[in-house]
């Protein structure tokens, strides 16, 4: 029997919600690509694209990636130097499913480009893609990972490919409404792929995402999930480091620079609290930034690398 090369799964920041409705819930949705022996692996193309006179923009490049996007070719995008517009960067690799790399000098390129040479080889599913559908009971207020398409009561998200052993997100902020006691379904996801090491076979799955409510403060008062708690502050840390990057855009480097501080603060206490390395490296290396702290372009790039990374939750 052939085995699934995608694993899903989801999980409530909460094992237990309160029947009187909630503001704010989360749910953090992962696809995990398994490694699979096979001898029927569909054939992978690789194309290089250098581009170093600034045509890729405006209309064409709005075009490259819905291309892509449709056609399931995904995108990763590498900057090298100060040269580059790391928005334009950010985004052809937010709509292209693959990853963003900031490479501040040119002898890291051999790593970086081995790296991701790695994953393609052990790519697993193509064209992933992802279709949220909430019930009337729940509003989606926030979606964090990447980027989505609304079309009426449907939330599209396009991930790409997926390789053995990576693991690709979605975190949704929802409002629930009041509920009665008991267990309820609040969504359906609809996960879409080809299946790269059976030929190249296109898979469907579905899964109900159902939550219990109860009233009993005992149950509501029970711990966060670990891992979805973690997902949570990478997520603000990467929405604080952002506005932290428009503030030091606008010149004030003074608050910029505390705004920076205060979540670098705020990650260790999260990781102290959890015992997370991830946390405890993410706040090491808001850290490091702080010391001789001089907002320039290599700063800025540096900056936004780690912003991407914790929305998309990569190391």
């Amino acid at each position: 029997m052939h085995q699934h090369p995608v694993m899903f799964s989801h999980a409530w920041n909460r094992p237990y919600l309160p029947t009187g409705g909630a503001e704010k819930v989360y749910l953090l949705i992962e696809a995990k690509g398994v490694k699979v022996d096979s001898s029927d692996r569909a054939q992978m193309n690789l194309s290089l694209v250098l581009d170093r006179s600034g045509s890729m923009s405006g209309r064409p490049l709005q075009f490259s990636k819905r291309a892509c996007r449709q056609s399931g070719i995904g995108i990763t995008v590498m900057g090298v130097g100060e040269g580059f517009d790391e928005e334009l960067m950010e985004g052809m690799a937010e709509h292209g499913g693959g990853n963003f790399h900031f490479i501040e000098k040119p002898d890291e390129i051999p790593a970086i480009f081995q790296k991701e040479l790695e994953g393609l080889l052990a790519v697993t599913a193509q064209n992933l893609s992802l279709t949220i559908e909430p019930a009337d009971c729940a509003s989606i207020t926030g979606i964090y990972g990447y980027a989505c398409e609304k079309q009426g009561n449907r939330y599209n998200f396009h991930a790409g490919e997926l390789f053995a052993g990576e693991v690709k997100t979605v975190l949704l902020k929802l409002t629930l409404h009041p509920h009665t006691k008991g267990v309820h379904q609040l969504l359906r996801l609809t996960w879409e792929y080809v299946d790269v090491t059976d030929g190249a076979s296109p898979c469907t799955v579905v899964s109900e995402v159902s939550a219990e409510f109860t009233n009993d403060i005992n149950l509501l008062n029970l711990s966060e999930d670990a891992e979805v708690y973690k997902q949570i502050q990478l997520t603000e840390s990467a929405k604080i480091i952002e506005d932290a990057m428009q503030v030091l855009d606008e010149g004030d480097v003074p608050l910029g620079k505390l705004m920076l501080k205060q979540q670098a603060e705020r990650l260790m206490s999260a990781a102290i609290h959890t015992d997370d390395e991830v946390l405890r490296q993410e706040s090491e290396r808001l850290y490091s930034q702080l010391e001789n702290f001089e907002y320039n372009s290599i700063t800025r790039k540096q900056l936004h690398e780690q912003k991407y990374r914790q929305m998309k939750r990569k190391r």
